[in-house]
């Protein structure tokens, strides 16, 4: 009975698990169903007691565990690690993966037989593989050749091979794998035997690391993971075409600027010492070019170089740049963010000098994710851009994205005290409530409360940090005193974030399908110059629109509404009867009381025309206390606007009364009802209606869910 990768997996689970484990947890690490874990304890069983061994321990509700006696422990210890590849079944992937990685490195035909031999399957089976790879390789754009009684080989640029193969080993096994193999002779796991024992020559690998250290104590640098693979997937091929007498081939490298550098001499010392470990004296100027190309653009955990103050000063602009947009100060992260920014740089440099292009896997990611910081972080770049007379592309400018996202997401999570706010609106809470929405939204802070004017004492002031109203306040701190409108502008927006810190959260995805969708259509009809720019402003419209139009139902909160209270083409003679014709709508269907009408004018006269939200539109309403009886709404539109003397100086020509009894239900409608009146084309709508019921009906597609 041989194990699969699933069983050998849990195998491999049980075994380090000193207790029982559940049947629900293997489920869940192994990415699958309950009924197929306990096939596999089955099998794992089987194989226990076809080698002499006690099967699993069973407990009903605890799960199931090992007998852990001495023999059975060194048995499973050893055939987890050891080579035994007739009692263990390579998954489909491992097979596959395995296959493209040998014929990539390798540079004659391989047999189909050496394939059944190294991986325990029939002849039948390697063939119908051979066709999955080729798949997989026609979509590289690498061609894979069948050569009769010989085997299979690929042709491509070799550029296109070195950077294929290490994508998928370095996605295929830990570079953690990598190095105990090269330092010990050992790999963790089946499949890092299968590819480490017969993909390389551990000799080989050792000269490799030799000379890769060489390389970094010429250079003062510690090459990152990804860059040291590279390096060794290079230097193994060229090991492999240096058999052959076959060179890299021409390359698009600026050459006089790479003889110039200090890598390319590195790199030069490295190719003679491997010419004379293999007799190769006829290496092409090409094989120079490329190495120093490679040592370039490799990434760094540690650099030491001549030029490294003005790139470190560079990275602190940038830093200091997005520090100002989002109003932050990285504080205690930023000589981490300075000194990874600066080890990134360098090498991203190098490789856009020498047209060393790079594919960042994360990009979609990014874009989908990220896509308001990655405009301001494109913006940041200009100054990078300037200084060192270059031009990133956005694949580069992504992974510089990635630094700030991290610091930004570490910024909100540890904050150490949010800022704490006080809203006051002059008397009636709905505008102050749904203001304070609106800023704990968009900022960083905490709103202690949301007072009427007449509520506000000098003790409430004092233990808060600002104090934020769309009406003035004399005898507040001007220092703590922030005036806004009822519906916060681009103004408000900027003048808030002098004082108060920016939060920074994740777009929604959903737009990004949104926005692929519609490049898609605009593709059929012209030209796009710029893609990735069409898809950052395309994402900032949509989810700018997704703040302002009104499409969340309301389910908790009900409110009487109907189209008896809806009038239209009304006249009215000043603002005072605008205000009356909507107030005695809910007076004659006994939902408020006359103190409603005359403490709604009374704060207009008192704190001028706060109400109007939009031009054109005002949302009057008062407080709970004064004289609400029933949660209601009535709807007026005027034939010909009346002057409110508001900031917008627009005639008024839409009233909404509100009058709400609850203080907390309410808050959601409240914040729709708001967002709705801010879409023009449905305010539009309503002015352009010739009777009640399109009123209603616009108004219950969108939020009214929760009328009565």
């Amino acid at each position: 009975m041989a194990l699969s990768s699933r069983c050998l997996s849990i195998l491999s689970t049980l075994y380090k698990s000193d207790d029982f484990v559940k049947v629900s947890y293997l489920a869940n690490i192994n990415n699958a169903s309950e009924r197929s874990i306990r096939y596999s304890l089955q099998k794992i069983d089987n194989f226990l007691l076809k080698h002499g061994y006690d099967c699993l321990k069973r407990h009903h509700t605890k799960g199931v565990c090992l007998n852990k006696n001495k023999e059975a422990m060194q048995f499973i210890d050893s055939f987890i690690r050891e080579n035994t590849p007739f009692e263990y079944v390579y998954s489909k992937e491992e097979i596959r993966n395995f296959i493209i990685l040998k014929i990539l490195l390798g540079h004659q035909p391989i047999s189909i037989s050496y394939f059944e031999k190294i991986l325990y399957i029939s002849r039948t089976t390697v063939i119908n593989f051979i066709s999955l790879v080729d798949d997989y390789l026609r979509n590289k754009e690498i061609k894979l050749i069948r050569k009769p009684k010989a085997g299979i080989y690929v042709v491509c640029n070799e550029v296109v091979r070195m950077n294929e193969f290490a994508n998928l080993l370095i996605s295929t096994i830990s570079m953690r794998e990598i190095y105990n193999y090269i330092n010990f002779g050992q790999a963790f796991s089946k499949r890092g035997k299968l590819y480490l024992n017969n993909l390389f020559d551990l000799g080989d690998l050792r000269l490799i690391q030799s000379l890769i250290n060489d390389a970094e104590n010429d250079l003062a640098r510690v090459f990152d993971d990804n860059s040291y693979l590279r390096l060794m997937v290079y230097i193994a091929r060229f090991m492999k075409r240096s058999q052959y007498g076959v060179g890299i081939g021409q390359q698009q490298i600026e050459q006089s600027k790479i003889r110039s550098t200090k890598e390319y001499k590195t790199a030069t010392k490295l190719i003679k010492t491997l010419s004379k470990e293999y007799l190769t004296d006829d290496v092409c100027e090409e094989e120079y070019l490329y190495l120093a190309s490679l040592l370039l653009g490799s990434k760094s955990i540690i650099m030491k170089h001549e030029d490294t103050e003005n790139i470190t000063h560079i990275a602190k602009e940038m830093i200091h740049y997005i520090e100002k947009t989002y109003n932050v100060e990285f504080k205690n992260q930023f000589d981490e963010l300075l000194n990874s920014l600066a080890l990134h740089i360098r090498p991203m440099i190098h490789r856009v000098k020498f047209n060393l292009t790079v594919e960042n896997p994360l990009f979609g990611y990014v874009l989908e994710n990220y896509s308001e910081l990655f405009y301001n972080v494109k913006n940041a770049c200009k100054i990078l851009e300037e200084k060192l007379s270059v031009e990133l592309d956005d694949q580069e400018i992504s992974y510089i994205v990635l630094y700030f996202a991290l610091a930004l997401e570490k910024l909100n999570k540890y904050s150490s005290k949010k800022v704490k706010i006080l809203v006051v609106c002059a008397e009636g809470l709905a505008i102050s409530k749904v203001l304070a929405v609106s800023i704990e939204k968009m900022f960083n802070v905490k709103v202690t409360e949301t007072l009427s004017v007449r509520s506000l004492t000098k003790d409430i002031m004092d233990q808060n940090d600002f104090v934020i109203s769309t009406v003035d306040i004399p005898d507040v701190d001007p220092q703590k005193f922030i005036k806004v409108n009822s519906v916060i502008s681009d103004e408000d927006f900027q003048n808030l974030k002098k004082k108060l810190e920016v939060r920074f959260d994740n777009y929604n995805s959903n737009n990004f399908s949104k926005v692929n969708k519609l490049i898609e259509a605009i593709k059929e009809s012209c030209e796009i110059k710029d893609i990735y720019k069409l898809q950052y402003d395309l994402l900032k419209t949509i989810n700018k629109e997704s703040d302002n139009v009104a499409l969340v139902k309301t389910l908790d909160f009900k409110l009487d509404f109907s189209e008896q209270f809806v009038k239209i083409k009304c006249i009215a003679r000043d603002w005072k009867d605008a205000i009356k014709i909507g107030t005695d709508i809910l007076l004659e269907h006994n939902c408020i009381d006359k103190r409603y009408h005359e403490k709604i004018l009374h704060n207009i006269e008192s704190y001028g025309a706060y109400m109007v939200i939009v031009p054109g539109v005002i949302l009057s309403h008062a407080g709970p206390e004064d004289g609400v009886l029933k949660n209601s709404m009535s709807i007026v539109t005027l034939k010909n606007g009346v002057d409110f003397n508001d900031r917008f100086n627009v005639p008024v020509r839409l009233i909404v009364t509100l009058a709400i009894k609850e203080q907390n239900t309410h808050l959601k409608f409240l914040e729709d009802m708001m967002q709705l009146l801010e879409n023009p084309e449905i305010v539009k709508k309503i002015l352009e209606v010739t009777s009640n019921k399109e009123i209603t009906k616009i108004l219950k597609k969108n939020i009214m869910e929760g009328i009565s």
